[in-house]
């Protein structure tokens, strides 16, 4: 499941996956649980896109209290060159993406305990 993005005659893929991950944000009473798998909508897969401020956008999760996106240019995401929790279901990144291969990931997370 491929996204593909270009800029600038470089061509870039983002691959469309999810991390496992846990997280627990200052905010949150108790340890958050996952709520869903969030269904992403661009970038599309086998998309074109011509920005280097992408904005990574997906499906509201029913029940969840904020989302975590990774964008990264390894597939083991071990090196995020993003890693923001935010609350609601898109991000555009305040810097700019270089070119090169990226592949991103969104997970949501409920901080009430309840599923």
């Amino acid at each position: 499941m491929w996204g593909v993005a270009q800029k600038g005659g470089i061509l870039k893929k983002i691959l469309l996956t999810m991390l496992v991950m846990s997280i627990l944000l200052p905010s949150c009473q108790r340890m958050p649980e996952e709520v869903g798998v969030p269904k992403m909508i661009f970038p599309a897969l086998n998309g074109t896109i011509n920005t280097s401020t992408p904005t990574f956008d997906w499906y509201d999760v029913e029940d969840a209290t904020y989302y975590q996106i990774l964008v990264d240019d390894q597939s083991d995401f071990e090196t995020p060159v993003i890693s923001v929790e935010v609350l609601s279901s898109e991000y555009t990144p305040t810097t700019p993406l270089i070119n090169g291969d990226y592949w991103w990931c969104v997970r949501a997370w409920d901080c009430s305990g309840g599923t």
